[in-house]
């Protein structure tokens, strides 16, 4: 009899089947290791905005998270749908817009985003400095996340960043 089934036996008086618990073993060995890969996950935070030192600050925010994140961007909503169409692997954990870009802007770029069926699930929040925006029903009531006015403080948008990251992490998440 192998060592944990006797150990099982003897304390709880049980005989359990072999493949009882070699399947049990087997499940809970999944689950740990789901566990820990969720722990190690890098998140990827998409950027969509044309003004270079707000991606900046961005970057500089999300490394401040404590989490491990990667951020990738790209500066008007065109060649983000071109990205997001050449590549549908990639599949951010997050996706922030911003609204007033040259090219395509982000009004026409979540429109498209919501599209593609890749990306239909992913959180997209506006991250805009244009308050007109929530007047907008069209917005308020297609699938956005949130709407973020960019912050004054950079110590604001860690803020805001670790709580969306906390907000969608299983392991962190209350709800």
């Amino acid at each position: 009899m192998p060592g944990i089934q006797r150990k099982i036996n003897q304390k709880w008086g049980i005989i359990a089947p072999k493949p009882l618990l070699t399947g049990a073993f087997a499940y809970l060995s999944e689950l740990i290791a789901d566990v820990c890969t969720a722990m190690k996950k890098e998140l990827v935070f998409f950027l969509i905005d044309d003004d270079k030192d707000d991606i900046e600050i961005f970057d500089l925010a999300l490394k401040q998270t404590e989490h491990s994140v990667r951020l990738v961007s790209t500066n008007n909503g065109n060649d983000a749908i071109k990205m997001f169409e050449s590549d549908k692997t990639f599949i951010p954990d997050f996706i922030f817009l911003d609204l007033d870009m040259p090219v395509m802007d982000g009004r026409a770029c979540f429109r498209e985003i919501k599209k593609l069926e890749h990306l239909k699930k992913i959180p997209v929040y506006f991250y805009t400095t244009s308050p007109h925006l929530l007047e907008n029903p069209e917005f308020r009531l297609s699938g956005t996340t949130l709407f973020f006015f960019k912050p004054s403080y950079i110590q604001e948008l860690i803020a805001f960043l670790k709580n969306v990251i906390n907000k969608n992490n299983p392991l962190t998440n209350n709800n």
